[in-house]
């Protein structure tokens, strides 16, 4: 049961090569984070809501762009709208280089945002490892996003020091093109059984049939109320640790290093477990339940100050069973995608996914600093306590994810009445839940319960 969870060498280099572009690209759009508030305080045209906007405008922007990047990615592959998109974030990196107005400067970083390719390096990682390590895979990208927070919070303080805000931009620049260097000689160029298994017609199935899929709004859902409540976390958190813990904003990484490695240790085991017993939704609903909870001691502490180093211990279990929880959800809901996804539609519902996870972020961060601004602290935690309640109320609803596979052999179509037979009649095999033929390329993809599908019955059929 455990060999499921290892992975091969190809697996390793794709996910090593993916964490490494988002480690890149997450960098440079973390970097203006903790020193952009004062560091464009004299640029014209600064003024707190447009501070607001140089901070958040890239979350709005990569959650308007995923879907399209998303479904582009399905008729023309993955490689190269990565490569597009990274593109997009050096030309915007630069625009902020040369920026001296704060208008300038949102529509850099609203440019940055566009080239929104997280849903297309999630769908590239599913295109090429196997369903049984989906998750961990997803484990791993995950942890490339958090090492880039934690690495920009030490490192954007000494740029800006050296070279200014320019520095700052400057870096970005230079990590999305050595992301494009990482792309050319880490990704294949894709075969053509990788482009058969992905449909690269957009009429086929219509954007709504992804969109109002029951069990895809579930994650849709839950990634949106996941990012929204990292988002507010991290309104308070820079404040919170250097309060409790004496440390400057520079030495941040002191505290926020251990404690993501520690809860990625505890999360790791129970990740392996819950592949193990084939049970996804117990176990995500328990994670959802450790979210809330920490939120709500998080809350009672603030609302409630214990002394002395008490607090400060108190603070950091509480964010190590965050983490925790977060952790293990952030990897297994992009890898339930390919469980719900309709055939040849993956692209496009990572990209749904995306679009929901970087809106979290964008409605978490400026709601909940109206929350802080207007009642303190223990409100914000109170009000991600009760964001994450009505996530696990929605949860309990969702059904036991199936243990669906892809499948698709070659036939000769002839007539649209020819494939409508075909089609009506492997609706009808034992074990298959979705069917999608391509007239054009002699494909019939279908979507399977390996337990129940009986391949020589498909034989059987193409003999007749």
């Amino acid at each position: 049961m455990m060999q499921a969870f290892y992975f091969t060498s190809f697996e390793k280099r794709i996910v090593l090569t993916l964490s490494s572009v988002f480690f890149c690209r997450m960098v440079g759009l973390f970097l203006p984070l903790p020193i952009v508030a004062v560091a464009i305080v004299d640029i014209e045209g600064f003024s707190p809501l447009l501070l607001g906007l140089v901070l958040g405008i890239h979350g709005l922007t990569q959650a308007l762009m995923q879907v399209p990047l998303g479904l582009l990615s399905d008729r023309y592959g993955r490689r190269q709208l990565i490569i597009a998109g990274l593109v997009v974030f050096v030309f915007g990196s630069w625009l902020a280089v040369v920026s001296e107005t704060v208008n300038g400067l949102i529509c850099a970083r609203a440019l940055q945002g566009a080239g929104a390719v997280a849903s297309v390096m999630m769908a590239c990682a599913t295109d090429y490892v196997r369903p049984s390590a989906h998750a961990k895979a997803m484990a791993l990208i995950g942890l490339g996003i958090g090492s880039a927070f934690i690495f920009s919070l030490p490192v954007a303080p000494i740029l800006i020091a050296a070279w200014g805000l320019d520095g700052i931009f400057m870096s970005a620049v230079v990590l999305g093109a050595m992301a494009i260097i990482i792309v050319l000689v880490g990704l294949p160029t894709e075969s053509d059984s990788v482009r058969q298994r992905r449909l690269p017609l957009l009429t086929r199935h219509r954007l709504q049939d992804v969109f109002l899929h029951p069990g895809l709004l579930h994650l849709n859902a839950g990634i949106f109320v996941l990012h929204f409540i990292l988002a507010a976390n991290f309104v308070v958190l820079p404040h919170a640790i250097t309060m409790l813990t004496g440390l400057q904003l520079g030495l941040h990484w002191q505290f926020y290093a251990p404690v993501l490695l520690l809860s990625f240790a505890l999360m790791l085991p129970y990740l392996a477990y819950a592949e193990q017993r084939k049970k996804t939704k117990p176990f995500l609903l328990l994670a959802v339940v450790v979210l809330a909870l920490s939120q709500l001691f998080l809350a009672l502490l603030f609302l409630i100050p214990a002394t002395g180093n008490l607090m400060m211990w108190l603070f950091i279990f509480c964010l190590l069973i965050f983490f925790f929880a977060f952790n293990y959800l952030e990897a297994t809901i992009p890898a339930l995608i390919s469980c719900y996804s309709p055939v040849g539609r993956k692209g496009v519902a990572m990209g749904f996914l995306s679009s929901a996870q970087f809106l979290g972020v964008f409605t978490g961060a400026l709601s909940m600093a109206w929350a802080v601004a207007a009642s303190g602290t223990s409100a914000l935690y109170l009000a991600t306590a009760v964001v994450a309640a009505g996530w696990l109320v929605v949860a309990l609803a969702m059904p036991q994810p199936p243990q669906l596979a892809d499948f698709m052999f070659r036939t000769k179509i002839g007539s649209a009445l020819e494939t409508q037979r075909l089609t009506q009649r492997l609706a009808r095999m034992p074990g298959v839940v979705d069917v999608l033929v391509d007239n054009k390329h002699g494909i019939v993809y279908l979507k399977i319960y390996r337990s129940s599908f009986d391949s020589e019955q498909l034989l059987n059929l193409q003999r007749e």
